[in-house]
């Protein structure tokens, strides 16, 4: 018998996908197997995957959720007909064909338990026709590693996958999804002053080996952000364990919790190849480190922070693979498009980016910057820190320490002959006034502003 097929409805129209034991991921991405362009859905959504005698739906710390019937849920056993919501597209599994029986109809199954179930349960069998997806009455959806929900009914929440040791979690996280271009002994780490700490390479097991370990899951977590695109990794202490959160589309997604001792050690080899001091655990630290993987190489901006039960660790992901290079890549509107180009094609004036911490501002500041000629026009930028090197393009770094701010490098800038300004960020009213004026004499000034919306700007 033909095996079921996932329809897929969209705009008044529908295409159909085989369904086997492959997974199939579903999302905005290219990469994915199924591609839907919906404004709703996130680059990687949800994943429709084969369990023991049947198939479920999986979300993927998506930002609007996925209901299954009209109920939001994280994981859902699917039987035939049962509509997926992504959201304005449906997906359903069809029958190829008429069969004879069905078995238990599906039951979402938002905010699962991974503790065994009580009782007899939800044992009832219906028996209408359609295909037989779940021929296995008495079968438990809780005895395999499902994503558990611990933050409440509906939303993107947590993924974190409990079916053993975390590094075997982010393994599963990481197969799940569809770019397998490299795994993880592919990336090399390379150290602060440049030199290969951990080399590529397949390690060789040894007992008792914490460091080793330590490194595996940091590569581990490397190879989640470069499957979903993330943009930071946060590692952050509580009162007896570590959790470990990614930051997928501007949401907060759980990614691991670690036992306290294996915490601390991911935070030294983190800091030992940002060339940090690993004895200093009560105040603010800062480095970077970078990974050589087959196709290029990626830099972190790492930052500790003193928190109640230890440094917090922030890594920030600088890949530019994932930021849109041009202008035209951030998929904007023709009539906004037109009217932005109008702008940066501009002698003066000034163009503001606001946004929350993550939502792409610095990247959509970027892509602007490509779509400029800088062989015709000086080209002058001030950040904190320079993330991504752009050729053709003089960046400086700010270093408040010694005295090289904002509002002093934009002065200076002044003095330069700019035709093209790019502030990183607009902090104080001094910088504001700066940027004001320089916009106001002949200089296109570009900047952002961390605010929730346009109003919220004119506020700050």
């Amino acid at each position: 018998m033909a095996g079921p097929l996932l329809e897929i409805s969209q705009n008044g129209s529908s295409r159909q996908v085989p369904v086997g034991a492959e997974p199939i991921t579903i999302g905005r991405q290219i990469a994915n197997m199924v591609v839907i362009e919906d404004t709703e859905a996130s680059r990687f959504h949800c994943v429709v995957e084969k369990v023991a005698n049947g198939f479920r739906v999986r979300d993927l710390g998506s930002r609007n959720g996925t209901k299954v019937n009209g109920q939001l849920v994280k994981v859902a056993l699917l039987d035939q007909d049962d509509v997926v919501t992504i959201g304005k597209t449906e997906l359903r599994l069809v029958s190829p064909a008429p069969t004879a029986k069905s078995s238990a109809s599906a039951k979402p199954q938002a905010a699962m338990s991974l503790k065994p179930a009580q009782g007899s349960g939800d044992d009832d069998v219906a028996d209408e026709g359609g295909l037989d997806f779940l021929a296995n009455d008495d079968y438990d959806p809780l005895a395999e590693p499902v994503m558990e929900d611990q933050g409440g009914a509906g939303g993107a929440g947590p993924m974190i996958d409990q079916g053993g040791p975390p590094t075997d979690s982010l393994m599963r996280m990481a197969d799940a999804l569809p770019e397998k271009s490299f795994n993880h002994y592919d990336i090399a780490l390379i150290s602060a002053r440049g030199q290969i700490a951990h080399p590529a390479g397949a390690p060789k097991k040894k007992d008792g080996d914490t460091v080793g370990e330590a490194v595996t899951l940091l590569r581990l977590l490397l190879l989640v952000c470069f499957r979903t695109g993330a943009s930071d990794i946060h590692i952050e202490p509580k009162n007896d364990i570590y959790l470990v959160r990614v930051r997928i589309d501007g949401i907060m997604v759980d990614a691991a919790k670690l036992k306290k001792e294996m915490g601390v050690r991911l935070c030294a080899v983190v800091k030992v190849i940002s060339e940090i001091d690993i004895s200093q655990r009560n105040s603010v630290q800062e480095g970077s480190f970078s990974t050589r993987v087959p196709d290029r190489r990626v830099d972190y901006r790492v930052s500790f922070t003193p928190a109640m039960y230890g440094q917090k660790c922030v890594i920030r992901v600088l890949d530019a693979a994932n930021a849109p290079r041009y202008l035209w890549d951030l998929g904007l509107p023709e009539w906004m498009f037109n009217d932005i180009d109008k702008k940066i094609r501009g002698d003066s004036g000034m163009v503001l980016v606001c946004g929350p911490t993550g939502s792409g501002k610095t990247a959509s500041l970027y892509a602007t910057l490509r779509s400029i000629d800088a062989g015709e026009r000086n080209v002058i930028t001030i950040e904190d820190p320079v993330e991504i090197q752009i050729e053709g393009i003089t960046q400086m770094p700010v270093q408040e320490d010694r005295g090289n701010t904002f509002a002093a490098l934009l002065r200076s800038v002044l003095r330069q002959d700019p035709d093209v300004i790019l502030v990183g960020e607009i902090r104080d009213a001094e910088t504001a006034r700066t940027a004001i004026q320089a916009s106001m004499t002949g200089h296109l000034v570009f900047s952002t502003v961390h605010a929730r919306d346009c109003v919220g700007t004119i506020f700050r």
